[in-house]
């Protein structure tokens, strides 16, 4: 067995602030579970503006051509009603799957859905924007979304990276109570 692979970390941390009171804050993940090459990654974050519950799974050997499956969980809560940047709530949970496929040592194509139910509260002194929001699509809403990605890496090392670029073309559609569409582009260059 290759102890080397079994790579974990954990991260913990407790902090104060005048908005937040006292902050907690965990994480650990462990990419070579139970020897088997697959990743998990449990995540949390406690604090008066922003929670954040998350689960992360991910199987990079799913089929024996090299395919990817993986899932994510989240639930999350961002309060600013004590903020001064204008008062509102948000409560979402959510999830969704995705696969990988490589196309060779250096690209890959990503696809995946996910799904998330949110929840936009508004007060007296919160932002014009978000109030008018909430009249055009109410408090309450459900959506889900596709996603593709095409990506090159020819980094030297993705750990100690002294060379080679990172470049990921991306989009999304979402359908339900919200719609929405998102493409993007991402480019990485790396020089020695």
């Amino acid at each position: 067995r290759d102890w080397s692979s079994d790579v974990c970390s954990s991260d913990l941390g407790v902090g104060f602030s005048s908005v937040d009171k006292v902050v907690l804050q965990g994480s650990i993940s462990q990419s070579n579970i139970f020897g088997s090459g697959k990743f998990v990654s449990l995540a949390a974050n406690t604090g008066k503006v922003n929670t954040t519950y998350a689960l992360s799974y991910t199987d990079p050997y799913y089929t024996v051509d090299g395919m990817s499956r993986g899932f994510d969980l989240y639930k999350r809560r961002f309060d600013a009603s004590s903020l001064s940047t204008g008062a509102y709530k948000t409560d979402s949970l959510g999830g969704g799957m995705r696969w990988g496929y490589p196309i060779d040592e250096k690209s890959g194509l990503g696809f995946g859905f996910g799904v998330e139910k949110a929840t936009l509260d508004t007060y007296d002194s919160s932002p014009t924007r978000y109030k008018t929001f909430v009249s055009n699509y109410g408090n309450d809403y459900s959506y889900g979304t596709l996603n593709a990605s095409l990506g090159r890496d020819t980094r030297d090392s993705a750990i100690l990276t002294t060379d080679g670029v990172v470049q990921r073309v991306y989009s999304e559609v979402a359908a339900g109570d919200l719609q929405f569409y998102r493409v993007g582009y991402i480019h990485q260059y790396f020089k020695p």
